[in-house]
């Protein structure tokens, strides 16, 4: 159960959605299905007043992976980017072998969150869907660089697992390269299917010379252009795990070592300059001290599912 000042992430309704109750209760019946995953993001409460439902989730003081990456992770750290690719396979896996299966459709590194050791948890299943579902206009939903060929076809109609796959290479080689996936890109609109339908993929070249050969390979395999040659997610994390173990594993405390001593130089960096860090919200969780959206009654959602 939260307890009163705890620090927690409040998803709010509002805004840009469509139907923000609708939207929010879906996304919070979702994360209820993969509650017993560790790989995702913990649902611990439901919120609701006069503008509709938020939702509680554990708090992450490191934020998304994709600004973590960005600010502390210029080092000597592989050990700690294959096991965050592990991480992620455990929790894709997981998803894809429900009765029924969910699709993310949508996974990048923006929705996947860095825990205090360094460990992450995939998070926004605002766009997962289940197997049994059928999705209108297909083709639009998700995230355009992270979208394989396939969903730009108009005679796409559900999305499938091979999606997801073709969304985890992009966000691997995000996280390998620090870069993103398509920076020549201006557009996003007009170019990126034409791109990604003539066969074109990111510049394999930006990832750093060191980078692990294994995971380099992993990615050009989760991106070819005809879905069923690309790997399920259980031979994925069975790639990725042995690539951990054979290389990774004794150098992962050397690597998380390297990253504090990063995180410690940029906020040097930044006192010195007197300013917070740059591109982050001062505190865009909130505190249930302020309780923004009124009474907490029945707060947990634990073993209940959301009507």
């Amino acid at each position: 159960m939260t307890k009163v000042g705890e620090k927690v992430p409040i998803v709010r309704s509002g805004g840009i959605l469509v139907n923000p109750t609708k939207d929010i209760l879906k996304e919070a019946n979702m994360m209820l299905r993969v509650a017993s995953s560790p790989y995702f993001v913990t649902i611990m409460g439901l919120l609701k007043n006069h503008d509709g439902h938020g939702i509680i989730m554990e708090y992450f003081e490191n934020g998304s992976l994709k600004e973590f990456q960005r600010k502390y992770m210029k080092c000597d750290c592989w050990a700690r980017k294959v096991k965050m690719v592990q991480e992620i396979a455990f929790g894709m896996t997981y998803l894809h072998n429900l009765n029924p299966p969910i699709v993310r459709s949508d996974l990048k590194l923006e929705d996947v969150l860095v825990g205090n050791g360094f460990e992450v948890k995939i998070g926004d299943m605002g766009l997962a869907i289940s197997r049994k579902s059928s999705l209108q206009n297909a083709g639009s939903a998700g995230t355009l660089t992270h979208m394989p060929p396939e969903a730009f076809s108009p005679r796409m109609t559900q999305p499938d697992e091979f999606v997801d796959v073709y969304s985890f290479a992009i966000t691997t080689y995000e996280l390998a390269s620090g870069s993103d996936a398509w920076p020549q890109l201006e557009n996003w609109n007009a170019p990126i299917a034409v791109w990604v339908l003539g066969g074109n993929r990111p510049n394999l070249e930006a990832i750093p010379p060191d980078a692990p050969a294994e995971l380099i390979d992993i990615i050009r395999k989760c991106w070819v252009g005809e879905p069923k040659q690309r790997p399920i997610f259980k031979d994925i994390l069975r790639y990725v795990t042995e690539l951990f173990e054979d290389y990774y594993e004794r150098g992962l405390r050397k690597a998380d070592r390297a990253i504090s001593e990063q995180m410690d130089l940029v906020q040097e960096a930044d006192e010195t300059r007197g300013t917070a860090d740059d591109g982050m919200d001062s505190d865009p969780w909130g505190s249930l001290d302020s309780d923004p959206w009124g009474s907490l009654e029945d707060m947990s959602v634990k073993d209940k599912t959301v009507q």
